[in-house]
């Protein structure tokens, strides 16, 4: 109840909740980073969608929150179980804006997963650089 009423205060910074729900997992069918979930309904989208890009990535009680949207008909018929229709926690992250064009070398893949391994362990580094495109005045 304690979690339930700071979720609730946490998440009305935001705007008007409507409700929260909590479930938890407990047959072990979904790893213990995903066993506990937690349900905000909104009065309004934009809160939503606001809270959602806010709360994604945060830290709370010593983990980071994965926020993602939740289908509005299985919410309204108490379908809380994990489904293979949710979509998977994210692992992956983008790294944009780290060196300029032309500027990756053979040691930037290492240096990035030294500096990632920080963080808990990296299963892969891919670094794609693209080329610049030219934009024609027809196109711009």
């Amino acid at each position: 109840d304690d979690l339930q009423a700071e979720i609730e205060e946490e998440c009305s910074r935001y705007g008007p909740v409507e409700e929260t729900q909590m479930f938890e997992v407990t047959d072990g069918s979904c790893p213990s980073e995903e066993a506990v979930r937690i349900f905000v309904k909104f009065r309004q989208r934009e809160v939503m969608y606001k809270a959602l890009v806010e709360l994604n990535g945060r830290a709370f009680g010593g983990r980071a929150v994965c926020a993602s949207v939740y289908d509005h008909v299985r919410y309204k018929a108490l379908d809380l179980r994990p489904s293979p229709a949710d979509p998977p926690m994210p692992r992956v992250i983008m790294l944009r804006n780290m060196v300029g064009p032309g500027d990756v070398d053979d040691e930037l893949e290492l240096e990035i997963k030294d500096e990632c391994t920080k963080y808990g362990d990296v299963v892969e580094v891919k670094i794609r650089e693209v080329a610049a495109k030219t934009v024609t005045p027809e196109e711009a």
